[in-house]
């Protein structure tokens, strides 16, 4: 089940929202796939009527939360 989309409100600038074919170049991943994800609540977006936007720094925040770093990659 999909999470709730975010709310606009929230101090979000409305120049940072990007689409999906935005999302596709940025991420380099097929826009089905995004909106695979969109469906399953996997990534953060908004819904604006019918049409999907995502919030730049979201994304950012998003991917961060995403990368996985092997154990030794932090040793000296």
């Amino acid at each position: 089940m999909a999470s709730k989309p975010q709310n606009i409100n929230s101090g979000a600038d409305v120049s940072e929202l990007l689409t999906a074919k935005d999302l596709e170049e940025l991420l380099k991943i097929d826009q089905k796939t995004i909106y695979r994800y969109v469906a399953c609540g996997l990534i953060p977006y908004v819904r604006i009527q019918s049409n999907i936007r995502f919030i730049k720094w979201q994304i950012a925040k998003w991917i961060d939360e995403q990368t996985f770093l092997p154990k030794s990659f932090n040793k000296p």
